[in-house]
């Protein structure tokens, strides 16, 4: 999907024509990354319920070293390869694809109590799906609700010039380094929550 409408979807933003070949030519790559880190956010969260929060940082300490150091190599030309905007998709989705079969390959051996059954995969449960869909169905439309609002705030700045963005971009990702503790948190409160509940303990909760 992701792939089809990169063009058409970065058009609704306005960027300007060089911008816009090179949004295409990074979300084209890099969308892929979508099938990466949906497995990583499985495991991430299996795991981080089970009280184990130190894995999926290592795994995302390995996807940010490898993503950086492939990228540079793609974008600098070390390989021979100088691709560009188009590199650093690659980049991207390469080490998202590579940390989601690290997640799924660490479950399938075990950890924290918990093992991914590799040969039970196809195996559909409905009432665990059902129980799984109530609960993340209203996250999605809470995440979904901020980013549209989040893309409609860019699409505003992105009418100021290209320059603009990318300011933009930096100083929101430097804000992000202020919430992370919040988001840190919140990640622990609700693992210990949702422990106390599964030992049928709401006075802990």
């Amino acid at each position: 999907l992701f792939v089809s409408l990169a063009g058409p979807m970065l058009n609704l933003m306005g960027l300007e024509p060089v911008a816009h070949k090179e949004g295409v030519d990074y979300l084209t790559a890099a969308s892929f990354m979508i099938l990466g880190f949906g497995a990583l956010e499985a495991v991430s969260g299996a795991l981080r319920g089970a009280g184990d929060t130190r894995t999926p940082m290592l795994i995302v300490l390995f996807i940010n070293v490898f993503n950086a150091g492939l990228t540079y190599s793609l974008i600098s030309g070390s390989f021979g390869l100088e691709m560009g905007s188009q590199g650093a998709g690659i980049g991207s989705a390469a080490g998202a694809l590579a940390g989601g079969g690290i997640a799924l390959l660490v479950l399938a051996r075990g950890r924290a109590g918990l093992k991914w059954e590799v040969r039970h995969a196809l195996r559909v449960s409905r009432a665990a799906t059902r129980r799984i869909l109530e609960l993340a169905v209203p996250i999605t439309l809470g995440d979904m609700q901020f980013m549209v609002a989040f893309l409609v705030y860019t699409r505003i700045i992105a009418s100021l010039g290209t320059q603009a963005v990318a300011a933009h971009t930096v100083a929101i990702r430097t804000i992000d380094l202020g919430v992370m503790p919040g988001f840190a948190l919140g990640t622990a409160v609700t693992a210990l929550i949702g422990q106390s509940l599964g030992a049928e303990r709401r006075d802990l909760a």
